[in-house]
């Protein structure tokens, strides 16, 4: 059994933790994994964290794809559409969504229906009432009515489900502030009062939880009843070692590598 294989629940959940000891070596291996054009895209991202994060998650679609679906991970087609969401050309029925945020990369996929996942860090800083003023109003008045940390731990719950939905749908996160509404109170989990467009309500799951080893939330939406999510997959970059037989050299540009 390959490290990312397993029998595919509803969705599967992968989870790789990028420190900054260990970053090259990430860089190094997903980079091989990468397409010429993607290689030249990757290097247009001035910010060599931030382009770690990208190769990472593009390098762990092909190879989840090639587990799923057989053949050479660089061989799978990645296409967007026209909203800008990344889809297997050959493989429309395998649905995939990548999040990344800090220094974690997030990797959701399902043969059952469309996924979305989002990962986010509320700084300790930061203020999040201009946002939820951007919210649905029953959502505003909830969530404005919370001691000042219980506010911070539900926007961050909030926002992530709201952008899981958005990214599961090929939308953007700005229509979804006011277009997916959560229940308030929420109860014992959070769930959709209503969503903009899309299936309703009550056909959506909804999946939350922390990201081991730091303070990240991530939320994961899936466009169908009753789906599982498996527990999370934690890699490591020896899952991307190798270099695919016959691939191009690694492209070289000022303060790039990959």
């Amino acid at each position: 059994m390959s490290a990312i294989q397993r029998q595919l629940p509803a969705a599967e959940l992968f989870v790789a933790r990028i420190e900054e000891v260990d970053r090259d070596q990430w860089l190094a291996n997903a980079g091989h994994w990468l397409v010429d054009e993607e290689r030249t895209r990757a290097c247009a991202i001035s910010d060599p964290h931030a382009r770690t994060l990208h190769v990472v998650g593009r390098a762990l679609t092909r190879l989840i794809a090639s587990d799923r679906r057989g053949g050479d991970p660089c061989g799978f087609a990645i296409a967007q559409t026209d909203q800008g969401k990344p889809f297997l050309r050959d493989h429309p029925d395998l649905w995939f969504n990548v999040a990344h945020t800090g220094d974690v990369v997030v990797v959701a996929v399902s043969e059952d229906a469309p996924v979305g996942v989002d990962v986010e860090r509320l700084p300790e800083t930061s203020r999040p009432e201009p946002s939820i003023r951007r919210f649905a109003s029953a959502e505003a008045d909830y969530l404005l009515g919370l001691p000042a940390e219980r506010r911070r731990q539900e926007f961050l719950s909030f926002w992530t489900i709201k952008e899981a939905v958005a990214k599961a749908l090929g939308q953007s996160v700005f229509a979804a502030l006011g277009g997916v509404v959560l229940a308030t109170p929420p109860g014992a989990a959070h769930r959709l009062s209503s969503v903009w467009m899309g299936p309703p309500p009550e056909r959506w799951t909804l999946h939350e939880q922390a990201v081991t080893g730091g303070r990240e939330h991530l939320a994961v939406a899936v466009a169908a009843p009753g789906a599982t999510l498996s527990e999370p997959r934690e890699l490591g970059y020896r899952v991307l070692e190798g270099r695919p037989s016959g691939a191009a050299p690694r492209l070289s540009l000022p303060d790039c590598d990959v």
